[in-house]
């Protein structure tokens, strides 16, 4: 069968309610508080129609095949609880014997999704690894609907590869790639020495994003990106002081070793009390600023997430912005891309001054202190290892969480190889900003990472070939 694919919250309110049992039943909110409200909306009814077909159609020893959508299996927190293969509780287990993972192809005529073929036998228990069929196109173009099944496997390739949870639970999301490859990175997987944030929101980017020009005693001219995002403001230049403006850094603006921001974003944002900054001080300290807010007051107000998480706060509070948000280093990444995609930034002009990188609500990144320790942290982050494991177990959004999974050791100044890989991500960053090419730097980034993991030159290999398979 083929249930239907439809997102938590895209679904009417009574049918939530009415069936909010049901997921309940069934274990498929294993997520509670904040982190809920956060990951619902990723769930999929798709999950629950699997269960409940298993459940209501299916004898014990028996098969069900589904096209389903592949990120409930690559998920993180959202899929957890599909994940458990158990009706409930205390109900049978369901063993899911084969996976196919058709996202490349494409296979729905004008749907853009991640789509999956999933077997599973009832009154058994999953087994690790499971068998995982990638298949990919051998040439760009579509794979047409009306192909026989001769046609589309030779318009195909497949790759026999294995799949098994990346954390120690075995809710975690699993990770997939050739056999070899998979025993190997066992040693790597774990939790970094680091922790990760998201980047600041603010639920309204047209009003605290623009872009600046020059002006005098201190202020310099804002010009608010008034048409990003969903809701279209007015347009609007004003002189405001510099004491909020910091140079923000988007995902568009991030590459491999390279970020360049080329707009700016008002921190109305106190980072130590993480609520917005008082009345009485944005009055003494930034009045131009405030009045620019002002103009936008009962949009502020009606921000989504201004009323779910900062009610009563001033108007102009924005979200997820801390002491590490303005640390004087930070490794960034984007939360969409293929594989790592990430670069140490530091200061950047704001008229006359030079302010900390702040990054937006599309990336996520690690405060540092000190700048060898970022490029150290960005070698290890960047190596083909760490592409790797990101690669093979997120289906569409590169989180924080990534870094519950790739154990990157704490930096230490007396090891020469931790120093070296920090020399080496510093000599990317300097080339790539010339637009020379690093590829020979990153053969020696993966040398030492393989070292530092304790993995050999042939589970190294085995590993960047998988890479490159999945890729």
């Amino acid at each position: 069968g083929n249930p239907p694919w439809v997102n938590w919250q895209d679904l009417p309110q009574t049918y939530r309610d009415q069936t909010k049992v049901l997921w309940q039943n069934y274990g498929l909110f294993s997520l509670s508080g904040h982190e809920a409200r956060l990951g619902g909306g990723k769930k999929d009814i798709s999950m629950l129609m699997m269960y409940v077909a298993i459940d209501k159609y299916l004898k014990v020893k028996c098969k069900l095949c589904f096209v389903i959508t592949q990120t409930i299996f690559k998920s993180q927190g959202a899929g957890d609880g599909f994940r458990r293969f158990r009706l409930g509780q205390t109900g049978a287990y369901f063993k899911v014997e084969q996976l196919d993972d058709m996202v490349d192809l494409q296979p729905f005529e004008g749907a853009t999704n991640r789509t999956a073929l999933v077997l599973a036998i009832k009154g058994e228990r999953t087994k690790y690894p499971v068998p995982y069929t990638l298949w990919r196109k051998k040439e760009k173009g579509k794979i047409e609907l009306d192909y026989t099944f001769e046609e589309a496997s030779k318009a195909t390739v497949r790759s026999n590869l294995k799949a098994q949870p990346v954390g120690e639970s075995e809710t975690s999301p699993w990770m997939s790639a050739k056999p070899k490859a998979l025993a190997a990175i066992q040693r790597v997987l774990g939790q970094a020495a680091y922790t990760a944030y998201a980047g600041s929101s603010t639920w309204l980017n047209g009003v605290f994003w623009g872009t600046i020009k020059p002006s005098h005693d201190g202020l310099v001219r804002f010009s608010n990106l008034y048409d990003d995002g969903k809701i279209k403001i007015e347009p609007v230049e004003e002189e405001i002081e510099t004491i909020l403006v910091y140079p923000l850094l988007r995902g568009r603006d991030l590459n491999r070793w390279r970020g360049t921001p080329v707009s700016y974003i008002i921190v109305s944002q106190n980072p130590n009390e993480r609520t917005g900054y008082a009345l009485k001080w944005m009055e003494k300290n930034a009045p131009k600023t405030l009045a620019y807010l002002s103009r936008f007051r009962e949009k502020l107000l009606s921000r989504s997430g201004y009323k779910k998480y900062l009610e009563g706060e001033p108007f102009y509070s924005i979200y997820n912005v801390s002491e590490n948000t303005l640390a004087p280093f930070k490794v960034v990444w984007k939360g969409l891309a293929s594989g790592s995609q990430s670069v140490v930034v530091g200061s950047w002009r704001v008229g006359k001054q030079m302010k900390v990188v702040v990054p937006e609500h599309n990336t996520m990144f690690v405060p540092f202190h000190v700048e060898v320790e970022a490029h150290y942290f960005c070698s290890l982050i960047n190596s083909s290892i760490s592409c790797f494991i990101i690669t093979g177990y997120i289906a569409w959004f590169f989180s924080a969480h990534v870094l519950e999974n790739i154990k990157i050791p704490k930096y230490d100044s007396n090891n020469e190889d931790h120093k070296e890989l920090a020399r080496l991500s510093k000599q990317c960053h300097e080339k790539v900003a010339a637009g020379i090419s690093v590829s020979e730097l990153e053969e020696q980034i993966d040398e030492l990472a393989a070292e530092l993991w304790g993995l050999t030159k042939e589970e190294l290999k085995d590993i960047k070939e998988s890479l490159e398979e999945m890729r």
